[in-house]
């Protein structure tokens, strides 16, 4: 089967939310291991409300970043859809990437697998879907797992999953579809993707949208103690 072409929308922010992360990923190094996996083909970097040090730590990578100085996390979240909307075809694969994540040397090819049984691809098999909800973890998680469907690809298992964070992969087409789900739970502050999800996998002008992740995951968002099961990210 042919490649399924990709444009990656990478977004950069030295206004992002304070968290406990591993120590070593700091966001040049993401974007460097990003880079490792995935190489420059087919990405758009978006540097908003960066600092001249960090725009100039892009460029010294061979980069140019569009800069730009949103009010809010979820308009700088609009930002990066709206230009997917307006420059790209129905049919092209997307993945948004936020800072603050770390991917294995096989994510790329895993992610273009998942995007042909799916609507909506995650490479992190967030570990909150092994907590039960009234125990911290992910408010559909009973006896430690979620109900879900295992699939198989020529490369990995995959799990049908019940949401994600905006690190997530699709097509144009589906984003431009669902639209008015996106706009409406990244109308405050910040993005609520469980409410997204949750949304779109009911049933949104007549269709329900699968999202899943490979298991074990490919990636891991860095914030501590929710990093991917199974993997030593230390390493990465």
């Amino acid at each position: 089967m042919a490649t399924i072409p990709l444009v990656t929308l990478y977004r950069i922010s030295d206004a992002s939310y304070k968290k406990v992360k591993l120590a070593h990923a700091s966001k040049l190094h993401c974007l460097e291991n990003y880079l490792s996996v995935f190489g420059r083909e087919g990405l758009v970097l978006f540097a908003d409300n960066c600092t001249p040090d960090t725009v100039a730590q892009i460029r010294a990578l061979g980069l140019q970043p569009r800069e730009s100085a949103s009010p809010t996390p979820a308009k700088s979240w609009r930002m990066v859809a709206e230009y997917a909307l307006d420059q790209l075809a129905g049919e092209q694969a997307i993945y948004f990437v936020e800072d603050d994540y770390l991917h294995l040397p096989d994510a790329k090819p895993i992610l273009l697998e998942g995007l042909e049984i799916a609507d909506y691809v995650s490479l992190f098999d967030h570990p909150d879907k092994y907590v039960n909800g009234k125990d911290g973890g992910n408010p559909e998680v009973k006896q430690g797992g979620e109900l879900t469907r295992v699939l198989l690809t020529r490369s990995t298992h995959w799990k049908w999953t019940n949401s994600t964070t905006m690190t997530v992969a699709t097509r144009v087409g589906i984003l431009r579809d669902d639209r008015a789900v996106w706009w409406w739970y990244t109308r405050g502050r910040h993005p609520k993707d469980y409410d997204t999800f949750y949304r779109l996998r009911r049933r949104f002008l007549g269709r329900r949208r699968v999202l899943i992740s490979p298991i074990p995951g490919r990636s891991t968002h860095v914030e501590m103690p929710w990093l991917g099961p199974l993997v030593d990210w230390t390493k990465v």
